[in-house]
Protein backbone atom coordinates (compact mmCIF):
# COMPACT_ATOMS: atom_id res chain seq x y z
CA UNK A 1 0.00 0.00 0.00
CA UNK A 2 3.65 2.42 0.88
CA UNK A 3 4.51 1.58 -2.23
CA UNK A 4 1.16 2.33 -4.36
CA UNK A 5 1.42 5.25 -2.47
CA UNK A 6 4.87 6.35 -3.67
CA UNK A 7 4.38 5.45 -7.19
CA UNK A 8 1.64 8.05 -7.04
CA UNK A 9 3.17 10.71 -5.50
CA UNK A 10 6.21 10.26 -7.67
CA UNK A 11 4.05 10.68 -10.78
CA UNK A 12 2.32 14.15 -8.97
CA UNK A 13 5.70 15.58 -9.13
CA UNK A 14 6.90 14.44 -12.36
CA UNK A 15 3.43 15.76 -13.78
CA UNK A 16 4.28 19.15 -12.12
CA UNK A 17 7.77 19.39 -13.49
CA UNK A 18 7.09 18.75 -16.88
CA UNK A 19 3.83 21.16 -16.75
CA UNK A 20 6.50 24.11 -15.54
CA UNK A 21 8.78 22.75 -17.95
CA UNK A 22 6.10 23.73 -20.54
CA UNK A 23 5.73 27.11 -18.94
CA UNK A 24 9.13 28.08 -19.38
CA UNK A 25 9.41 27.31 -22.91
CA UNK A 26 6.55 28.99 -24.06
CA UNK A 27 7.21 32.32 -21.84
CA UNK A 28 9.69 34.76 -23.03
CA UNK A 29 10.64 38.04 -22.34
CA UNK A 30 8.76 40.44 -25.75
CA UNK A 31 11.19 40.91 -28.16
CA UNK A 32 13.00 44.23 -28.29
CA UNK A 33 12.29 47.17 -31.20
CA UNK A 34 15.00 47.71 -33.57
CA UNK A 35 16.83 50.64 -32.81
CA UNK A 36 17.45 51.92 -36.31
CA UNK A 37 14.51 53.91 -36.68
CA UNK A 38 14.83 55.66 -40.05
CA UNK A 39 12.80 55.43 -43.02
CA UNK A 40 12.83 56.07 -46.67
CA UNK A 41 9.67 56.31 -49.04
CA UNK A 42 10.26 55.85 -52.65
CA UNK A 43 7.77 56.68 -55.85
CA UNK A 44 8.44 56.91 -59.32
CA UNK A 45 6.76 57.35 -62.39
CA UNK A 46 5.91 55.36 -64.00
CA UNK A 47 5.22 53.07 -60.96
CA UNK A 48 7.01 49.74 -60.23
CA UNK A 49 10.25 50.84 -60.12
CA UNK A 50 12.60 48.00 -58.34
CA UNK A 51 14.09 49.92 -54.97
CA UNK A 52 17.89 49.24 -54.54
CA UNK A 53 19.69 50.24 -51.55
CA UNK A 54 23.45 50.05 -51.80
CA UNK A 55 23.68 47.56 -54.74
CA UNK A 56 21.21 44.85 -52.76
CA UNK A 57 17.37 45.02 -53.76
CA UNK A 58 15.24 45.73 -50.93
CA UNK A 59 12.85 43.52 -52.14
CA UNK A 60 10.09 46.48 -52.55
CA UNK A 61 8.75 48.33 -55.86
CA UNK A 62 7.63 52.11 -55.94
CA UNK A 63 5.70 53.58 -54.41
CA UNK A 64 6.75 51.98 -50.86
CA UNK A 65 8.53 51.95 -47.65
CA UNK A 66 11.56 51.02 -46.78
CA UNK A 67 11.97 50.96 -42.86
CA UNK A 68 14.43 49.98 -39.70
CA UNK A 69 16.76 51.94 -41.13
CA UNK A 70 20.32 52.76 -39.58
CA UNK A 71 20.80 55.87 -40.17
CA UNK A 72 23.40 57.11 -42.82
CA UNK A 73 24.15 57.64 -46.08
CA UNK A 74 22.94 55.25 -49.24
CA UNK A 75 22.94 54.73 -52.84
CA UNK A 76 19.44 54.69 -53.76
CA UNK A 77 18.93 52.90 -57.15
CA UNK A 78 16.18 52.22 -59.25
CA UNK A 79 15.65 50.01 -61.85
CA UNK A 80 12.51 49.82 -64.05
CA UNK A 81 12.51 47.77 -67.31
CA UNK A 82 13.16 49.17 -70.67
CA UNK A 83 14.68 52.28 -68.58
CA UNK A 84 18.10 53.30 -67.63
CA UNK A 85 18.55 52.93 -63.73
CA UNK A 86 18.90 55.62 -62.05
CA UNK A 87 20.87 56.62 -58.70
CA UNK A 88 20.82 58.56 -56.17
CA UNK A 89 22.91 59.52 -52.48
CA UNK A 90 19.87 59.44 -49.73
CA UNK A 91 20.64 60.95 -46.51
CA UNK A 92 18.94 58.49 -43.75
CA UNK A 93 18.05 59.98 -39.70
CA UNK A 94 16.87 58.49 -37.22
CA UNK A 95 13.19 58.98 -36.05
CA UNK A 96 12.59 60.70 -39.85
CA UNK A 97 11.06 59.66 -43.04
CA UNK A 98 13.08 60.75 -46.25
CA UNK A 99 11.51 60.58 -49.49
CA UNK A 100 12.34 60.33 -53.21
CA UNK A 101 10.11 60.51 -56.57
CA UNK A 102 12.01 60.25 -59.59
CA UNK A 103 9.76 61.49 -62.68
CA UNK A 104 10.96 59.42 -65.58
CA UNK A 105 9.65 61.35 -68.31
CA UNK A 106 11.44 65.27 -66.77
CA UNK A 107 14.83 63.26 -67.70
CA UNK A 108 15.46 63.54 -71.47
CA UNK A 109 18.01 60.42 -71.36
CA UNK A 110 15.21 58.56 -70.37
CA UNK A 111 13.51 58.91 -73.72
CA UNK A 112 14.09 56.93 -77.01
CA UNK A 113 13.39 56.63 -80.54
CA UNK A 114 11.63 54.72 -83.47
CA UNK A 115 12.85 54.43 -87.01
CA UNK A 116 10.46 53.61 -89.23
CA UNK A 117 10.94 52.94 -92.91
CA UNK A 118 8.54 51.74 -96.12
CA UNK A 119 8.76 50.01 -99.37
CA UNK A 120 7.92 52.28 -100.91
CA UNK A 121 9.22 54.74 -98.37
CA UNK A 122 6.89 58.03 -98.15
CA UNK A 123 4.26 56.53 -95.66
CA UNK A 124 3.08 58.75 -93.30
CA UNK A 125 3.56 57.34 -89.58
CA UNK A 126 1.12 56.89 -86.85
CA UNK A 127 2.68 56.31 -83.71
CA UNK A 128 -0.92 54.62 -81.27
CA UNK A 129 -2.96 56.38 -83.87
CA UNK A 130 -1.75 59.64 -83.50
CA UNK A 131 -0.14 61.42 -86.86
CA UNK A 132 3.60 61.91 -86.08
CA UNK A 133 3.32 64.67 -89.27
CA UNK A 134 6.65 62.81 -90.35
CA UNK A 135 6.63 60.44 -93.43
CA UNK A 136 9.19 57.16 -93.60
CA UNK A 137 12.17 56.97 -93.40
CA UNK A 138 12.33 58.77 -90.54
CA UNK A 139 12.88 58.97 -87.26
CA UNK A 140 10.67 59.30 -84.30
CA UNK A 141 12.51 60.67 -80.93
CA UNK A 142 11.17 61.58 -77.77
CA UNK A 143 9.19 58.36 -76.90
CA UNK A 144 8.71 57.18 -73.47
CA UNK A 145 9.96 53.55 -72.87
CA UNK A 146 7.40 50.61 -73.76
CA UNK A 147 5.78 49.06 -76.81
CA UNK A 148 4.09 51.07 -79.19
CA UNK A 149 1.73 50.26 -81.84
CA UNK A 150 2.89 52.03 -85.26
CA UNK A 151 0.68 52.37 -88.32
CA UNK A 152 2.02 53.15 -91.93
CA UNK A 153 -0.07 55.28 -94.58
CA UNK A 154 0.31 55.50 -97.92
CA UNK A 155 -2.31 56.78 -100.93
CA UNK A 156 -3.20 53.86 -102.98
CA UNK A 157 -1.51 51.14 -100.78
CA UNK A 158 -2.85 49.55 -97.68
CA UNK A 159 -2.25 50.20 -94.34
CA UNK A 160 1.04 48.16 -92.33
CA UNK A 161 1.18 47.90 -88.86
CA UNK A 162 3.67 46.84 -86.34
CA UNK A 163 4.83 47.22 -83.11
CA UNK A 164 8.01 48.70 -81.83
CA UNK A 165 9.77 48.65 -78.55
CA UNK A 166 11.04 51.87 -77.20
CA UNK A 167 13.90 51.74 -74.53
CA UNK A 168 15.90 54.50 -73.04
CA UNK A 169 19.19 56.47 -74.99
CA UNK A 170 18.03 53.98 -77.89
CA UNK A 171 17.09 54.22 -81.32
CA UNK A 172 15.59 50.87 -82.34
CA UNK A 173 14.74 49.47 -86.38
CA UNK A 174 11.26 48.63 -87.00
CA UNK A 175 11.37 45.91 -89.47
CA UNK A 176 11.03 47.80 -93.19
CA UNK A 177 7.02 47.70 -93.82
CA UNK A 178 6.31 46.42 -97.07
CA UNK A 179 3.10 48.51 -98.10
CA UNK A 180 0.76 46.32 -100.37
CA UNK A 181 -0.45 48.03 -103.45
CA UNK A 182 -4.27 48.12 -103.15
CA UNK A 183 -5.30 48.09 -107.02
CA UNK A 184 -2.76 45.24 -107.42
CA UNK A 185 -2.87 43.28 -104.26
CA UNK A 186 -6.26 43.54 -102.20
CA UNK A 187 -6.42 41.67 -98.92
CA UNK A 188 -9.48 40.95 -97.16
CA UNK A 189 -9.66 40.24 -93.86
CA UNK A 190 -11.79 40.20 -90.36
CA UNK A 191 -10.14 43.48 -89.71
CA UNK A 192 -10.68 45.51 -92.51
CA UNK A 193 -13.94 43.53 -94.38
CA UNK A 194 -17.12 41.56 -93.67
CA UNK A 195 -15.14 38.60 -93.95
CA UNK A 196 -16.54 36.31 -91.30
CA UNK A 197 -13.00 34.25 -90.74
CA UNK A 198 -9.25 34.69 -91.98
CA UNK A 199 -9.13 30.50 -92.14
CA UNK A 200 -10.52 29.91 -95.95
CA UNK A 201 -11.55 26.50 -97.01
CA UNK A 202 -12.23 27.07 -100.81
CA UNK A 203 -12.95 30.15 -103.30
CA UNK A 204 -15.15 30.21 -106.52
CA UNK A 205 -16.42 32.49 -109.09
CA UNK A 206 -19.98 31.96 -110.68
CA UNK A 207 -21.43 32.83 -113.75
CA UNK A 208 -22.07 36.92 -112.29
CA UNK A 209 -18.73 37.83 -111.28
CA UNK A 210 -19.85 37.01 -107.58
CA UNK A 211 -16.93 35.56 -105.44
CA UNK A 212 -18.20 32.64 -102.76
CA UNK A 213 -15.75 31.49 -100.06
CA UNK A 214 -15.81 28.71 -97.78
CA UNK A 215 -14.59 29.46 -94.37
CA UNK A 216 -13.24 26.33 -91.71
CA UNK A 217 -16.05 27.36 -89.08
CA UNK A 218 -17.97 30.09 -90.20
CA UNK A 219 -20.05 29.20 -92.56
CA UNK A 220 -20.51 30.41 -96.46
CA UNK A 221 -19.62 33.88 -97.49
CA UNK A 222 -20.83 36.20 -100.84
CA UNK A 223 -19.02 38.97 -102.16
CA UNK A 224 -20.56 40.98 -104.93
CA UNK A 225 -17.08 43.35 -105.01
CA UNK A 226 -19.19 46.12 -102.49
CA UNK A 227 -21.56 44.03 -100.36
CA UNK A 228 -20.88 40.97 -98.21
CA UNK A 229 -23.78 38.30 -97.34
CA UNK A 230 -22.73 35.21 -95.03
CA UNK A 231 -25.17 32.02 -94.67
CA UNK A 232 -24.53 29.69 -92.12
CA UNK A 233 -26.06 27.55 -89.88
CA UNK A 234 -28.19 30.31 -88.14
CA UNK A 235 -29.64 31.64 -91.37
CA UNK A 236 -29.39 28.41 -94.36
CA UNK A 237 -30.67 25.54 -94.46
CA UNK A 238 -26.41 24.49 -93.92
CA UNK A 239 -26.14 22.14 -90.92
CA UNK A 240 -22.12 22.57 -90.57
CA UNK A 241 -20.37 26.04 -91.22
CA UNK A 242 -17.16 23.88 -92.34
CA UNK A 243 -17.22 25.01 -95.87
CA UNK A 244 -14.77 22.28 -97.81
CA UNK A 245 -15.75 22.92 -101.51
CA UNK A 246 -17.69 25.52 -104.12
CA UNK A 247 -18.42 24.48 -107.42
CA UNK A 248 -20.46 26.05 -109.95
CA UNK A 249 -22.47 24.81 -112.32
CA UNK A 250 -23.06 25.90 -116.45
CA UNK A 251 -26.51 26.92 -115.14
CA UNK A 252 -25.33 29.23 -112.08
CA UNK A 253 -26.23 27.17 -109.09
CA UNK A 254 -23.70 26.57 -106.56
CA UNK A 255 -22.82 23.27 -105.16
CA UNK A 256 -21.40 23.49 -101.45
CA UNK A 257 -19.68 20.68 -99.61
CA UNK A 258 -19.11 20.88 -96.19
CA UNK A 259 -17.51 18.83 -93.59
CA UNK A 260 -20.27 16.30 -92.32
CA UNK A 261 -23.12 18.45 -92.90
CA UNK A 262 -23.81 17.17 -96.92
CA UNK A 263 -23.90 18.67 -99.96
CA UNK A 264 -26.23 21.81 -100.74
CA UNK A 265 -27.79 23.43 -104.25
CA UNK A 266 -28.29 26.98 -104.47
CA UNK A 267 -29.58 28.62 -107.04
CA UNK A 268 -29.84 31.95 -105.45
CA UNK A 269 -33.21 32.02 -104.19
CA UNK A 270 -33.71 28.33 -102.79
CA UNK A 271 -31.54 25.83 -101.55
CA UNK A 272 -31.62 21.73 -101.91
CA UNK A 273 -29.76 19.67 -98.94
CA UNK A 274 -28.07 15.89 -99.71
CA UNK A 275 -26.88 13.94 -97.15
CA UNK A 276 -26.75 10.54 -96.37
CA UNK A 277 -30.38 10.20 -95.04
CA UNK A 278 -32.09 11.49 -97.78
CA UNK A 279 -29.77 10.49 -100.80
CA UNK A 280 -27.57 8.33 -102.32
CA UNK A 281 -24.27 10.24 -100.62
CA UNK A 282 -22.92 7.71 -98.52
CA UNK A 283 -21.40 10.05 -96.12
CA UNK A 284 -21.49 13.81 -95.22
CA UNK A 285 -18.07 14.35 -95.45
CA UNK A 286 -17.81 16.37 -98.98
CA UNK A 287 -14.31 17.23 -100.55
CA UNK A 288 -15.51 17.46 -104.61
CA UNK A 289 -18.34 18.42 -107.04
CA UNK A 290 -18.62 17.99 -110.70
CA UNK A 291 -21.92 18.23 -112.67
CA UNK A 292 -21.96 17.11 -116.30
CA UNK A 293 -23.26 18.61 -119.08
CA UNK A 294 -25.48 15.34 -119.21
CA UNK A 295 -26.63 16.12 -115.83
CA UNK A 296 -24.82 13.00 -113.69
CA UNK A 297 -23.90 14.84 -110.47
CA UNK A 298 -20.07 13.47 -109.05
CA UNK A 299 -19.41 13.57 -105.12
CA UNK A 300 -16.17 13.10 -103.63
CA UNK A 301 -15.82 12.41 -99.87
CA UNK A 302 -13.27 12.49 -97.25
CA UNK A 303 -13.50 8.37 -96.29
CA UNK A 304 -16.77 7.05 -98.88
CA UNK A 305 -14.86 7.07 -102.16
CA UNK A 306 -17.22 8.72 -104.69
CA UNK A 307 -20.72 8.59 -105.13
CA UNK A 308 -22.58 9.03 -108.81
CA UNK A 309 -26.21 10.52 -109.16
CA UNK A 310 -26.68 9.72 -112.87
CA UNK A 311 -29.23 11.64 -114.75
CA UNK A 312 -32.17 9.04 -114.07
CA UNK A 313 -31.66 9.99 -110.69
CA UNK A 314 -30.01 6.34 -109.71
CA UNK A 315 -26.73 6.74 -107.49
CA UNK A 316 -23.91 4.16 -107.01
CA UNK A 317 -21.20 4.37 -105.29
CA UNK A 318 -17.16 3.52 -105.91
CA UNK A 319 -15.18 2.55 -103.42
CA UNK A 320 -12.38 0.20 -102.84
CA UNK A 321 -14.54 -2.57 -102.42
CA UNK A 322 -16.00 -2.07 -105.84
CA UNK A 323 -13.31 -0.67 -107.80
CA UNK A 324 -10.12 -0.17 -108.57
CA UNK A 325 -9.60 2.69 -106.04
CA UNK A 326 -7.20 1.93 -103.21
CA UNK A 327 -8.25 5.26 -101.22
CA UNK A 328 -11.96 6.26 -100.72
CA UNK A 329 -10.25 9.76 -99.70
CA UNK A 330 -11.20 11.66 -102.93
CA UNK A 331 -9.68 15.34 -102.96
CA UNK A 332 -11.01 16.67 -106.49
CA UNK A 333 -12.85 15.13 -109.80
CA UNK A 334 -12.80 16.99 -113.09
CA UNK A 335 -13.85 15.86 -117.02
CA UNK A 336 -11.74 17.00 -120.00
CA UNK A 337 -12.97 17.42 -123.49
CA UNK A 338 -13.62 13.76 -123.97
CA UNK A 339 -16.00 13.46 -121.66
CA UNK A 340 -13.26 11.00 -119.26
CA UNK A 341 -13.51 12.03 -115.82
CA UNK A 342 -10.08 12.44 -113.83
CA UNK A 343 -10.22 11.73 -110.05
CA UNK A 344 -7.75 12.47 -107.43
CA UNK A 345 -7.21 10.58 -104.56
CA UNK A 346 -5.26 10.82 -101.74
CA UNK A 347 -2.65 8.28 -101.15
CA UNK A 348 -4.37 5.94 -103.71
CA UNK A 349 -3.21 7.81 -107.05
CA UNK A 350 -5.22 8.80 -110.01
CA UNK A 351 -8.57 7.56 -111.71
CA UNK A 352 -9.52 7.64 -115.01
CA UNK A 353 -12.73 6.92 -115.59
CA UNK A 354 -13.96 5.99 -118.88
CA UNK A 355 -17.32 4.04 -118.39
CA UNK A 356 -18.58 1.78 -116.38
CA UNK A 357 -16.19 -0.98 -118.00
CA UNK A 358 -13.44 0.96 -118.50
CA UNK A 359 -12.10 2.16 -115.01
CA UNK A 360 -7.93 2.60 -115.04
CA UNK A 361 -6.10 3.37 -111.85
CA UNK A 362 -2.64 5.18 -112.13
CA UNK A 363 -0.20 4.57 -108.69
CA UNK A 364 2.90 4.36 -107.86
CA UNK A 365 2.89 0.52 -106.74
CA UNK A 366 5.15 1.37 -103.52
CA UNK A 367 6.83 4.38 -101.61
CA UNK A 368 10.25 3.43 -102.87
CA UNK A 369 9.67 2.29 -106.39
CA UNK A 370 8.30 5.03 -109.45
CA UNK A 371 5.67 2.99 -111.38
CA UNK A 372 7.32 1.37 -114.37
CA UNK A 373 4.06 2.26 -116.32
CA UNK A 374 2.61 5.42 -115.27
CA UNK A 375 5.84 7.25 -113.73
CA UNK A 376 4.17 8.45 -110.49
CA UNK A 377 6.53 8.89 -107.72
CA UNK A 378 4.07 9.40 -105.30
CA UNK A 379 0.12 8.67 -104.36
CA UNK A 380 -0.81 11.36 -102.59
CA UNK A 381 -2.76 13.72 -105.15
CA UNK A 382 -5.04 16.97 -103.77
CA UNK A 383 -6.06 18.71 -107.21
CA UNK A 384 -6.72 17.82 -111.04
CA UNK A 385 -7.49 20.15 -114.35
CA UNK A 386 -7.78 19.98 -117.77
CA UNK A 387 -6.36 23.16 -119.77
CA UNK A 388 -7.97 24.33 -122.98
CA UNK A 389 -5.79 22.19 -125.04
CA UNK A 390 -7.45 19.12 -123.42
CA UNK A 391 -3.91 18.00 -121.21
CA UNK A 392 -4.62 16.80 -117.72
CA UNK A 393 -2.73 17.99 -114.82
CA UNK A 394 -2.72 16.89 -111.34
CA UNK A 395 -1.06 18.56 -108.19
CA UNK A 396 0.37 16.31 -105.15
CA UNK A 397 2.75 16.66 -102.31
CA UNK A 398 5.65 16.63 -105.00
CA UNK A 399 3.96 19.62 -107.04
CA UNK A 400 2.78 19.59 -110.30
CA UNK A 401 2.26 15.99 -112.76
CA UNK A 402 1.37 16.20 -116.16
CA UNK A 403 -0.67 13.87 -118.42
CA UNK A 404 1.55 12.64 -121.57
CA UNK A 405 -1.01 10.31 -122.79
CA UNK A 406 0.86 7.31 -122.12
CA UNK A 407 2.62 8.24 -118.54
CA UNK A 408 2.72 10.77 -116.12
CA UNK A 409 5.38 13.30 -115.74
CA UNK A 410 6.94 15.40 -112.95
CA UNK A 411 6.70 19.21 -113.43
CA UNK A 412 8.07 20.29 -110.13
CA UNK A 413 6.51 23.37 -109.19
CA UNK A 414 8.20 24.87 -105.71
CA UNK A 415 7.41 23.33 -102.38
CA UNK A 416 3.91 22.41 -100.84
CA UNK A 417 1.06 20.28 -101.73
CA UNK A 418 -0.98 21.96 -104.42
CA UNK A 419 -4.13 22.05 -103.48
CA UNK A 420 -6.18 23.78 -106.30
CA UNK A 421 -5.70 24.68 -109.87
CA UNK A 422 -7.37 26.96 -112.10
CA UNK A 423 -6.37 27.43 -115.93
CA UNK A 424 -6.62 31.12 -117.45
CA UNK A 425 -8.13 32.59 -121.03
CA UNK A 426 -4.19 32.67 -122.08
CA UNK A 427 -4.18 28.63 -120.64
CA UNK A 428 -1.44 29.14 -117.81
CA UNK A 429 -2.07 27.42 -115.06
CA UNK A 430 -2.42 28.78 -111.55
CA UNK A 431 -2.18 26.76 -108.68
CA UNK A 432 -2.44 27.39 -104.66
CA UNK A 433 -0.04 25.48 -102.57
CA UNK A 434 0.05 24.85 -98.88
CA UNK A 435 3.28 25.92 -98.02
CA UNK A 436 4.86 27.26 -101.06
CA UNK A 437 2.62 30.35 -102.08
CA UNK A 438 1.10 31.04 -105.74
CA UNK A 439 2.68 29.37 -108.39
CA UNK A 440 1.80 30.27 -112.17
CA UNK A 441 2.71 27.39 -114.89
CA UNK A 442 2.91 27.52 -118.89
CA UNK A 443 5.11 25.16 -121.49
CA UNK A 444 7.92 24.48 -118.44
CA UNK A 445 7.78 27.92 -117.34
CA UNK A 446 7.21 28.53 -113.51
CA UNK A 447 6.70 31.71 -111.65
CA UNK A 448 6.65 31.31 -107.62
CA UNK A 449 4.40 34.18 -105.63
CA UNK A 450 5.49 34.09 -102.28
CA UNK A 451 4.98 35.54 -98.54
CA UNK A 452 9.29 36.52 -99.64
CA UNK A 453 8.58 38.14 -102.69
CA UNK A 454 5.08 39.38 -103.10
CA UNK A 455 2.78 41.06 -100.69
CA UNK A 456 0.91 37.59 -100.14
CA UNK A 457 1.47 37.43 -96.19
CA UNK A 458 1.31 33.27 -95.90
CA UNK A 459 2.14 30.60 -98.44
CA UNK A 460 -0.32 28.65 -96.37
CA UNK A 461 -2.91 28.85 -99.61
CA UNK A 462 -5.96 26.28 -100.16
CA UNK A 463 -8.22 27.68 -103.11
CA UNK A 464 -7.29 29.85 -106.19
CA UNK A 465 -10.51 30.88 -108.75
CA UNK A 466 -10.58 33.41 -111.48
CA UNK A 467 -13.00 35.89 -112.42
CA UNK A 468 -14.63 37.75 -115.64
CA UNK A 469 -11.46 40.03 -115.63
CA UNK A 470 -8.85 37.56 -115.13
CA UNK A 471 -8.05 38.19 -111.62
CA UNK A 472 -7.23 35.74 -109.44
CA UNK A 473 -8.77 34.98 -105.73
CA UNK A 474 -6.58 33.02 -103.42
CA UNK A 475 -7.87 31.43 -100.22
CA UNK A 476 -5.48 31.07 -97.32
CA UNK A 477 -5.32 29.69 -94.26
CA UNK A 478 -5.13 32.62 -91.60
CA UNK A 479 -4.97 35.86 -93.78
CA UNK A 480 -7.73 35.48 -95.32
CA UNK A 481 -8.79 36.39 -98.93
CA UNK A 482 -6.56 38.06 -101.44
CA UNK A 483 -7.38 39.05 -105.01
CA UNK A 484 -4.70 39.93 -107.40
CA UNK A 485 -4.67 41.82 -110.21
CA UNK A 486 -1.38 40.93 -111.32
CA UNK A 487 -0.30 38.75 -114.06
Amino acid sequence: MKLNNFISFSLVLLLLFFSSCEQDVTTSPPKTLPSNTGILFVDSKPQGARIFLNGEFTGHSSPDTVKWMDEGVYTLTLKLRFYKDTSIQINVKDNQTSSYFLDYSKNPSMLGSLLCDSNPTGALIFISDSSTGKYTPDIISGLTPGYYKVRLTKSGYWDARAVGLVQSSVTNFIPTQILVDSTVWVIFKEENSQLPFNLLNSVAVDKNNIVWIGTHGKGLARFDGKNWNVFDTDNSPLESNYISTIYVDDENHKWIGTHLGGLYEYDDQSWKTFNKNNSGLPGDDITSVLLEKTGALWVGTISDGIALRRDSGIWRILNTANSPLISNKITDITVDKNNIKWIATDGGGIMKYVGPREIILYRQFSSSVISPFYGMNTNNYYSIAVDYNNKVFAGSNLGLTSWEGFTWKSLGGGPGNVKSIVVDKANYLWYATDGGGLVKYKDGIIKILSASNSPLSSNKLTSVAIDKSGYKWIASYGDGLIKYKGN
